[in-house]
Order: C-alpha cells, then structure tokens, then sequence
C-alpha cells in the first residue's frame, strides 16, 4: 500500500470513528431529552432480564419477607392478611381495615363493598382519609368493605369479588375504575407495562375471542415460578410475553444492540410500527383491544353482582392529568367508556363531576397529587354518598328470613 493510499485509509477510518462518536453522543443526547421532556414515552424495559430492584422485591415475596402485599396466583397478588407498612393495616381477611367483618351481613346496616385499584384502596391516605372510610363514618346505617388493591385491573378487581366477596354477601357493589385501569387489562407481567413499577409480578387477564371474555390463567402459578424467574429468566418470559400487550409494544433495552445510536433508532422504528394506539384524540381508543376488554369486564361484573342479588354501581375515579384538561377545556379521557357503559343500562356514577363542580373552586394539588388527598377523598364519599341516597340505596334492605341473597357462589 503505498504512503498515499495508507494515508486516506487512516483518514477514513478517522472519518469513521468520529462519526461513531459524534451518532453516539446525539443518541446519548436523544434519550436524555426523552427521559426528562417527554417523562414516560421513553422507559426501556428489560426484555431479557430481571432488575436487580425487581429481584430484591421477588425475593421478599418468596421469602415471606414482605409487609403488606403477597403473592395469590388466582389474582396475581393480594394484600397480606394482618400486613403493615406505613400508615397501611389489614385485618385477617386481607381488607384495608380497623375491624373484623362477619360472613353475615348486619342488620341494622347497609353492606356496602368497594372493588378496585389503588385509588379505593386510599394510597398516600391514612385510613381515616380513605374515602371507602370516610363514607363509612359519614352514615351509621352505611357498613362499608374495603376490597381494593393497589396496582390491580378492572379484571384482577372482578376476580377478588368472584374468589372474596361473594361470600360477605354485600347489599351494594362500587366497581372502581381509575383511567390506568385501562391500559392494565391487557398486561400480564407488570414490568412491560411500567418498567420501574414497584410490583414487578404477573396476573391473569381477559381476552375476547369469539366475542366472548375468556381468562387466561397467571402464568405464574407458584412462588417457586418466582424462584426460576430469578434463575433462569430465559426459560420463564416467553410465558410473561405471551398475550402481554404491552410486550408488542414497548421498546425494549436488549443486550444484542450495544450501541446507543442502533438502540435510538430501534426505538424510533417501533414507536413508528407500533400498531394499535391506547388512545385517540385525547380520548381512549374505541377500536383498541383495552377498550373492548375493559368495557367487557365492567358490564360482566356488574351483571355478575346483579345475578348475585346485590346492586352494582361503577364508580369513575378521575386522574390528576384527567381533572386538569377537563378544567382547562379538554376532552374527558374516558368519555366514551363512560357513554358505552350508560348505553348498556349501567349504573355509573363520575366523580369527575364534584372535581369540576362544588370542588372546583379548589386548586388541584389541594385534591389530588398521585392519589386523593384527604380534601379530595372527602369530596370523592360525600358524592358517592349522595349518588346512593338519590338512588335509594342506603334504604336497609330486607333481611326477612328465607330471602336469599348472593347465592350463587364461586365461579371457580
């Protein structure tokens, strides 16, 4: 190779290097303003991989080591009975509560039970600010459960009434549902929908198939699947992947692409062919598979109370982002969830409307912050409260004997 050749090839290779260097440090550049702008749309799930923070949380599960959630392999997980951690307690029968409730409702009082995610559970509430509670004490006639979960589906919500509280034999059934709510009903493993969730586990979930909701069972059905997660995550994800949606449409951080600029445009492809967005005009998305999925459970669960004997009532928990564009003149996000389900005969009760209406007049971080603060959770039961009474449904019911009521038992 003579001098001048020599001296081109090193200048390519130069040329070479520095553009290497120069797509690297705009990748590195790329995704530090989509960790800190676009806080969310960026969030790299470990598709081959357990984190080591998820590890440390599997192991106290396994182990018997954590206070307050354990693992249920019908729902996923579940509150520990008797659990404790900060200012939350659990009775015996794994309800966010102070006392015991008899299998046989009282009769002096309305039973009323209340299913859902974290927003009936009262996180970042004390149980006296819990609106489950609030609505409790607000009416000696009023006996109200606490049956939800934080982190929990419209689905894992229908399996704990099916598996717990048919047997409690409630007057009133309150279906929660939270705008998240909509995007978890079509998760399987946790960490594909949230990457830094702090509940890194599987669950069952629905599916339509012939225009039916069929369940597919946790594919995690023992801790010791936990034990081989951590073990040999190889062998255990594809099972987490399969009918996972978020799995199709997630970027994914993978050990195969060691280069930043290959990841950065790897994630810009599959944003680009990600097929079937959750919503639509700041609106959920009517053709997605979530909507038909969590419309489905919704009107299956409340006819599953109804055929239990008991009155079931969908309650519509409104987000911080939600209540801020509704204030500010933007669409409702589950508006069309909201007008399928009066479409369908079901009762629903939008507690958007006290957001907007006598609790308008205070600023939003008063209300709310991730959950409802004290202020806003004693809005949230005095409207559920009202919304009860002009339905006439804190009127004592009939406990004549021989009226038989939630009859028809487990259906697994």
């Amino acid at each position: 190779m003579t001098e001048t050749a020599l001296s081109k090839f090193k200048k390519l290779g130069m040329l070479i290097a520095l553009s290497v260097v120069s797509f690297e440090i705009c990748a590195w550049i790329g995704f530090k303003v989509l960790d800190n702008v676009h806080e969310g749309d960026y969030n790299p799930t470990l598709g081959y991989r357990v984190s080591l923070h998820h590890a440390k949380v599997i192991k106290r599960l396994i182990t018997g080591e954590s206070r307050y959630i354990i693992y249920r392999r019908e729902l996923g997980w579940a509150i520990k009975p008797y659990g404790k951690f900060r200012n939350y307690r659990a009775n015996s029968q794994g309800l966010r509560a102070r006392r015991e409730y008899p299998l046989k409702p009282p009769e002096d009082a309305v039973r009323i039970a209340c299913f859902g995610d974290s927003f009936t559970h009262g996180d970042s509430a004390g149980y006296w600010d819990t609106w489950p509670e609030v609505l409790h004490q607000s009416d000696d006639g009023l006996e109200v459960m606490n049956f939800g979960v934080g982190g929990y589906g419209v689905d894992q919500a229908f399996l704990r009434y099916q598996y717990d509280g048919t047997e409690f034999k409630p007057d009133v059934v309150l279906i929660g549902f939270m705008t998240l709510n909509f995007e978890r009903c079509v998760s399987v493993y946790r960490p594909f929908l949230r990457p830094e969730t702090g509940m890194p586990l599987a669950k069952p979930r629905y599916y339509i198939k012939d225009g039916q909701l069929v369940l597919q069972q946790n594919p995690m059905q023992s801790l010791a699947d936990y034990s081989g997660l951590l073990e040999s995550p190889d062998t255990y994800l594809p099972a987490l992947r399969e009918n996972d949606f978020h799995y199709e449409n997630t970027f994914f951080d993978r050990p195969d692409h060691p280069f930043r600029t290959v990841r950065f445009l790897q994630f810009a492809w599959e944003k680009m062919r990600s097929g079937e967005p959750l919503r639509r005009g700041g609106m959920f998305n009517v053709e997605s598979e979530a909507f038909a999925v969590n419309f489905r459970l919704l009107d299956a669960f409340a006819e599953r109370v109804r055929s239990d004997g008991a009155t079931p009532v969908i309650v519509l928990f409104p987000g911080k982002a939600d209540i801020e564009n509704v204030r500010n003149g933007r669409p409702l996000v589950y508006q069309p969830l909201k007008k399928q389900l009066v479409e369908a005969g079901r009762d629903v009760i939008d507690c958007m409307d006290v957001f907007v209406g006598d609790a308008g007049k205070h600023a939003i971080d008063e209300l709310i912050v991730g959950h409802y603060k004290p202020l806003g959770n004693r809005f949230v039961a005095q409207h559920i409260g009202d919304g009860l009474r002009q339905r006439g449904l804190t009127i004592m019911p009939d406990r004549a004997p021989g009226v038989a009521r939630g009859e028809s038992g487990n259906v697994f």
